[in-house]
């Protein structure tokens, strides 16, 4: 093995480059604090959702919505048949309208009178 003879002076420049980098590099204790206040406790992960809260919230959301669409279809079938009954109304009405029309016609014919 070979011999490595390290001076004294290679040894302190060794320690003052190693110190500098540390004094440059190194956080100070209120740097740390800082750092250390930002982080999570547990009372803050207690605040987080778990993968039960999100099950059971989605359950709740999927039960509302359905009932929700439930309803909009509901109302929409009431709005639908309401609208086949007027229309369906509306053609008897039609009908009754041209039946009476034309008695009114017949009458007038058979009366002289002139259709205006």
């Amino acid at each position: 093995m070979p011999d490595i003879e390290i001076t004294t002076n290679e040894i302190m420049d060794f320690l003052k480059e190693n110190m500098d980098f540390l004094k440059e590099n190194m956080v100070t204790k209120e740097e740390l604090d800082l750092k250390l206040a930002n982080f999570a406790t547990k009372d803050d992960l207690l605040q987080f959702a778990t993968k039960d809260d999100l099950e059971r919230l989605y359950e709740k959301i999927h039960v509302e919505f359905t009932e929700f669409r439930s309803d909009i279809l509901t109302t929409a079938d009431q709005f639908v048949k309401k609208h086949d009954t007027l229309e369906t109304e509306q053609y008897a009405m039609r009908g009754r309208f041209e039946r009476l029309e034309d008695r009114v016609e017949t009458v007038e014919e058979r009366a002289g009178l002139a259709a205006t």
